[in-house]
């Protein structure tokens, strides 16, 4: 969607004549309103696809106050995700 918007605003600079340029401001309006257009199956079937749509159980919720305590549910979250390296 936000290929198509940034598309459209060239192809209208060009009909006009007038230089195009995409300001910070202009992209990130464009992105907010590409993600405002989907609809919320598209998003969670892009997350299936990713595997991020389920998770095996929920995970604690701590606060983190050592480093220890940190690394200790890194190790957990990577466990329950079956991942042995990152």
């Amino acid at each position: 969607m936000y290929r198509k918007c940034l598309e459209s605003r060239l192809l209208q600079r060009m009909t006009t004549k007038t230089v195009y340029s995409v300001s910070l401001f202009d992209a990130i309006h464009m992105l907010a309103a590409s993600w405002d257009s989907l609809s919320q199956e598209t998003t969670a079937n892009c997350f299936g696809k990713a595997s991020f749509s389920t998770m095996p159980e929920e995970l604690p919720v701590v606060s983190l106050d050592t480093v220890e305590e940190s690394d200790s549910i890194w190790a957990e979250v990577k466990k329950r995700l079956g991942v042995t390296n990152i």
